[in-house]
């Protein structure tokens, strides 16, 4: 007979977990095509991938066959997306999979994390419901774009949730399976974003001290091991890449470590409490964490309630300890990104979901029917998920605001749908930044290479002549033409025209 009981999990849980997936399906791929590719990382990365799935290099990120200097991080993400290029071919869907697939497994891993440890499936769910209608995670550069940010959470959360497993519960006594896990995860966090995966580690390295079993993990062998793979791997990785590309660790040096202690970036210096503030509000009107971030509040003064297990109220306690060392570690730098909070929001579902859960269970105990009781607890939850639910499908149906550098990219997409015969011309695109020909050069070679148009692209007028067709989203561009051609506008939209120059002026 078994001595230890295993927790079943119920066919309401199951269906409630169905629904979370189903919902994410939904949300995550709904319209995960129509937004166009957007200018600087996206672009940029995109452009890295298309390189590398047509036979580029697998460690020196090119771009027009050059080396690429703005993206220096690992290339694990660039990897994934060309994989799905190859796959998929040369669109938006290919280039943003990685991303929503990796959030599939940060709501797996939520789910598991309750189902297995907690023993309380509900609480993946809703921690699940609670990150899909945060702004701060289903948003440009996280959930649904072909960023870095999506898979970088992914693998901090798990790397987080696997040792957290071990920290809370009882039963487990030899760490090795949680540290080399665990490691496993930071290795591959590390090469989806760089240095960015290891900010989390001294929040999990209080966790580790503060709780029961800090002599087991430090005494253990593997701890050591597993420190010592990882570091290697990365120093050889670096080497090869300085070896390949000499230079290229000093540009990682200037552009992702100097940071942490100097203000490479004065455009994006923001005060301490930046992060905090756009939870609540911020300049897009879909404030990152609102109404939950009180709820994650309110399961601050949970962590004495007696129902909990010791299992649940130890999570709650060392989830509070990594969120709180999380904030004040990028906080702190004077550098800040709206997308550097993206890590905390899956454990602040998490907390949010303890609290709903406990108010649950006090509506549950309410001395009334079971149909009221049932009444009740749909009432409370729409009441709390409803306004966000509602900004969060205007938000997928929605198209982005286009910055100005986006316009001929969008514009390209839409001939390529509705006038497909305009298949031969040149973009004239005079760039206040070589990233910002990214996004057009983006759609010139899905157009060329998938569809076999023939599309140029130059930054000035100097070798146009007649009987050529231009597309421009630059109005000093249109202007000069005017002055120098004849011509017909074959399309426009907002700023944009086609024009073909009929004869000299």
């Amino acid at each position: 007979m078994n001595k230890h009981k295993h927790y079943q999990i119920s066919k309401v849980d199951q269906v409630f977990f169905g629904l979370l997936l189903g919902f994410a399906a939904w949300l995550l791929f709904s319209n995960i095509s129509t937004p166009p590719i957007r200018i600087w990382d996206e672009a940029i990365y995109v452009n890295n991938a298309i390189e590398m799935a047509k036979g580029g290099d697998l460690l020196v990120l090119k771009n027009d066959g050059v080396n690429s200097l703005y993206n220096v991080k690992p290339p694990l993400v660039i990897w994934l997306q060309s994989f799905s290029i190859s796959i998929f071919g040369i669109n938006e869907f290919a280039v943003r999979l990685p991303s929503a697939l990796a959030a599939i497994i940060v709501l797996l891993s939520l789910f598991w994390f309750s189902f297995k440890v907690l023993q309380r499936p509900i609480i993946g769910v809703l921690a699940g419901f609670t990150l899909l209608l945060s702004a701060g995670y289903f948003r440009f550069h996280v959930a649904r774009t072909g960023d870095l940010d999506s898979v970088l959470v992914a693998f901090i959360t798990l790397y987080t949730l696997r040792l957290l497993a071990f920290l809370i519960q009882n039963k487990h006594k030899d760490p090795k399976q949680a540290i080399v896990w665990t490691s496993v995860f930071v290795v591959l966090a590390f090469f989806s974003k760089s240095f960015a995966a290891l900010l989390p580690l001294p929040g999990l390295l209080l966790a580790v001290l503060l709780s029961d079993k800090r002599k087991q993990v430090l005494a253990s062998k593997y701890l050591y091991f597993s420190m010592l793979g990882g570091v290697l791997s990365v120093v050889l990785y670096y080497s090869i890449r300085e070896l390949l590309a000499p230079g290229y660790f000093e540009i990682v040096y200037s552009s992702e470590i100097k940071r942490i202690f100097s203000n490479i970036m004065p455009y994006h210096s923001h005060p301490f409490g930046w992060y905090f503030n756009n939870w609540f509000d911020n300049w897009l009107g879909r404030p990152y964490f609102l109404p939950f971030i009180y709820l994650t509040f309110l399961s601050l003064p949970l962590l004495g309630w007696k129902s909990w297990t010791p299992t649940q109220r130890r999570c709650l306690k060392l989830l509070w300890v990594w969120c709180l060392s999380y904030f004040l570690i990028i906080s702190i730098p004077a550098v800040k990104l709206e997308w550097y909070d993206a890590p905390l929001f899956p454990m602040m579902a998490l907390l949010a979901a303890f609290t709903v859960d406990w108010l649950v269970q006090r509506l549950q105990s309410v001395p009334v029917s079971k149909y009221l009781k049932v009444l009740f607890t749909l009432a409370f939850l729409v009441g709390i998920y409803s306004n966000a639910l509602k900004k969060t499908l205007v938000y997928v149906k929605a198209q982005p605001l286009l910055h100005e550098q986006e316009y001929a990219g969008a514009f390209m997409k839409s001939l390529a749908k509705n006038q497909p015969g305009l298949n031969r011309y040149t973009i004239v695109f005079e760039p206040v930044f070589p990233e910002h020909l990214d996004q057009a050069k983006f759609y010139q070679k899905a157009l060329n290479i998938e569809r076999d148009y023939k599309v140029d692209l130059q930054e000035s007028l100097e070798n146009i002549s007649v009987k050529d067709t231009i597309l421009t989203c630059q109005v000093e561009k249109i202007e000069a033409i005017d002055l120098l051609f004849n011509y017909q506008v074959l399309a426009e939209d907002k700023n944009c025209k086609m024009l073909y120059l009929e004869a000299n002026k």
